[in-house]
């Protein structure tokens, strides 16, 4: 059964799948302990009782979202979610819910291009070696940074700023200009 869309006003219980692990590589996913800021999340959503069965779970922001839905059905959306993201200073995990929940409204608004770019700067942002790869095929850096020179930064710049190396070599490796 296909759910309903509203916006960001979308219920956590919802949320499809993909933003689901999108936030999850987002917010659980690091090496370094203490910033992974699913624990963050934890207490700022006022779950800080159900830390421990959360810290548990393998995909701790999906069981974050999944008790915040639970016990708190009239505030668990998108919204508060994102107002949350923004506030902990996670404007990349609060853009993967507006891209993710508005996306089927603003497809329609925008041109192919331009979702492409947003495509390939999301998986290099997240360091997605395996999307880069598969979106690009067989062009070559120079051609896809041309296409896009008019917007403020290139998929390389996004790949570097997340700490993403695969992602850098991988499109330093298929000609994407380093000094754009």
């Amino acid at each position: 059964m296909a759910v309903a869309r509203s916006g960001l006003n979308t219920r956590v219980s919802d949320f499809s799948e993909a933003l689901q692990l999108e936030l999850g590589i987002l917010l659980d996913h690091t090496d370094d302990v203490s910033q992974r800021d699913w624990r963050k999340l934890v207490f700022k959503l006022g779950l800080s009782r159900d830390y421990d069965k959360i810290n548990k779970q393998t995909r701790k922001t999906e069981a974050l979202l999944r008790i915040w839905s639970h016990d708190h059905p009239h505030d668990s959306n998108g919204r508060e979610l994102v107002k949350v993201l923004i506030e902990m200073g996670r404007r990349d995990a609060a853009s993967a819910v507006e891209y993710h929940l508005g996306e089927e409204f603003d497809r329609r608004h925008t041109h192919a291009t331009e979702d492409l770019f947003d495509g390939l700067d999301r998986a290099a942002r997240l360091g997605n070696v395996e999307v880069l790869r598969k979106e690009l095929g067989d062009s070559k850096g120079q051609d896809v940074e041309r296409k896009f020179s008019k917007k403020p930064h290139s998929l390389l710049h996004s790949a570097a700023a997340y700490g993403h190396l695969s992602a850098v070599k991988f499109l330093v490796q298929n000609g994407f200009f380093v000094n754009r």
